[in-house]
């Protein structure tokens, strides 16, 4: 699956309201028949979509693209971070785990 420009703006624009609203984490969760997006707020862990395999797949790979990641490497940890690109947000830190 391809991002197109729209979505990699939803992207920048989940990010810049996930950090308005206080939102410390958010998790790409695989199962075997979808992908759970949970977001941790104020210290709670809460589902707040589930997605398509491929569509997980998709943003798994484009964040860690973003994030100077080995998008190859899938068996071992990684942590990286994605630069803020307006001057009301935040760097995001991103940690991928097999």
């Amino acid at each position: 699956m391809q991002w197109k420009v729209q979505e990699l703006q939803k992207l920048h624009l989940f990010f810049g309201k996930a950090q308005k609203l206080g939102i410390s984490d958010i998790h790409i969760n695989p199962a075997i028949d979808h992908i759970q997006l949970r977001i941790r707020q104020h210290g709670r862990m809460t589902c707040c979509q589930t997605l398509q395999p491929d569509e997980g797949r998709a943003l798994t790979q484009r964040i860690k693209a973003q994030a100077q990641m080995n998008l190859a490497e899938s068996r071992c940890p990684q942590d990286g971070r994605i630069p803020a690109h307006w001057p009301d947000h935040r760097e995001v830190r991103v940690a991928c785990h097999p």
